[in-house]
């Protein structure tokens, strides 16, 4: 007789409910099984139904039924259906508790198939309190490829995982990761339903051993890129993270020592698609204000968190190698001027001919059956344009998951190199 056979006729005796001679009691309901079944399976279930303790009524209290039942199904017919990551997070619950090990491997490589923005840093902790070390360095990867990202969903991440987060090189301004932090402490005030205010938001970051990533000296000398103001002056991002900013310069003494945010050093995460470069279309000359626009389209929600350029062109008559400038990167549907979220501004001293990694301060939510352009501007400080390279390039970026790409329709040649993206 074949396995699937085998497998057959077991699960007929428990549907039918033939022989069955133990009984678990859960939220006062019954359910029915078979001892040898269930101990051929699972050392646990051997100890329990055959050990010195040996009962053959159990009651659980850490199980809901539906989830017990479909466990059962699975150790009867070796097959199951997942429904969603939470599910699947629950059944390698009950996988681990009774040393099913197929169990946990279907479970991991169904969680690892299915990440989203929406429940990577759950999975990322849940991976971490089991121990499954594979998937929490994946999830771990994904969270600082696409660390803009992460609060466009709405899971609220434990304090533990953003501290890990901080020492990563997340390739963000300072300015934005310290926003981000007060942003994370709002949210973790509306759990605990007290009113948002300085002086509570900088109680919970001293509790939560956040306030050591705020550094003084970055306070008075961070500016913003909006206003060009200090960021203790400028007012582009409310009233309360203006106030607790200026409440947290009086809070933090010059010596106090500090957390050591990583320096920017614009990587390409692994997460960014390159696209593939056929031959020069044509050069472009810019004048401050022009911008470069790319039409693209998405075949399922995603978030944009990042994207690779062209650095300017060099010219005869520039001597050296970089020029410091400014680059501008927006978002918008078609036939419209309103931004889908804040701009990016990068000022910084740039490499001709080069590519430039565009981290988004504000990533951008994308959604199928719509047409969007990317908009780039250049500003260089020495030049009264700038000169940049289109180049014909490959009009599709495909994701490792299934039915999350990007199509580009650039027929005259194209800047973007690459993009940073991930399903919502």
């Amino acid at each position: 007789m074949n396995s699937a056979k085998r497998m057959y006729g077991l699960e007929t005796f428990f549907r039918n409910q033939k022989f069955v001679d133990c009984t678990f009691v859960i939220n006062n309901k019954e359910v029915r099984a078979h001892k040898l079944v269930l101990a051929s399976r699972s050392l646990v279930f051997e100890k329990m139904l055959y050990g010195d303790l040996a009962s053959d009524i159990i009651t659980l209290d850490d199980v809901q039924l539906e989830d017990f039942n479909r466990m059962l199904e699975y150790i009867y017919t070796d097959q199951i259906l997942l429904k969603s990551i939470n599910n699947a997070w629950t059944m390698l619950y009950l996988a681990r508790k009774y040393l099913l090990d197929d169990l946990t491997e279907e479970c991991v490589n169904y969680i690892s198939d299915n990440l989203t923005l929406r429940n990577l840093v759950l999975s990322y902790e849940y991976s971490e309190l089991y121990n499954i070390t594979q998937l929490r360095n994946r999830c771990l990867a994904d969270i600082v490829s696409s660390f803009s990202g992460l609060f466009v969903a709405d899971y609220h991440m434990k304090s533990s995982t953003l501290r890990t987060l901080l020492v990563k090189d997340l390739g963000m301004p300072k300015v934005d990761l310290m926003l981000k932090i007060i942003d994370w402490t709002i949210t973790e005030c509306d759990l605990q339903d007290v009113t948002p205010t300085p002086e509570i938001i900088t109680d919970i970051l001293r509790q939560e051993d956040l306030l050591p990533f705020f550094n003084k000296k970055w306070l008075l000398d961070l500016t913003c890129e909006y206003c060009s103001d200090s960021v203790l002056v400028c007012q582009c991002f409310g009233d309360l993270i203006h106030n607790t900013l200026v409440h947290l310069s009086g809070e933090i003494n010059w010596e106090e020592e500090s957390h050591s945010l990583p320096r920017i050093v614009k990587p390409h995460p692994h997460l960014c698609k390159s696209k593939k470069v056929f031959k020069i279309a044509c050069r472009i000359d810019l004048r401050e204000g022009e911008e470069f626009s790319s039409e693209i389209v998405v075949d399922t929600t995603l978030v944009v968190s990042g994207l690779v350029i062209c650095s300017e062109m060099k010219c005869s008559s520039d001597s050296t190698d970089t020029y410091k400038g400014t680059v501008m990167v927006r978002f918008v549907e078609q036939n419209s001027k309103k931004n889908l979220s804040r701009p990016t501004i990068v000022r910084d001293v740039f490499t001709y001919d080069s590519q430039v990694y565009i981290p988004l301060r504000y990533a951008v939510v994308l959604f199928p059956g719509k047409v969007y352009n990317i908009r780039v501007s250049y500003k260089n400080y020495m030049q009264a344009h700038s000169s940049i390279v289109c180049s014909y390039m490959s009009d599709k970026l495909e994701s490792t998951k299934p039915d999350c790409s990007m199509f580009f329709f650039d027929w005259r040649g194209s800047i973007i190199r690459g993009v940073t993206f991930y399903p919502l």
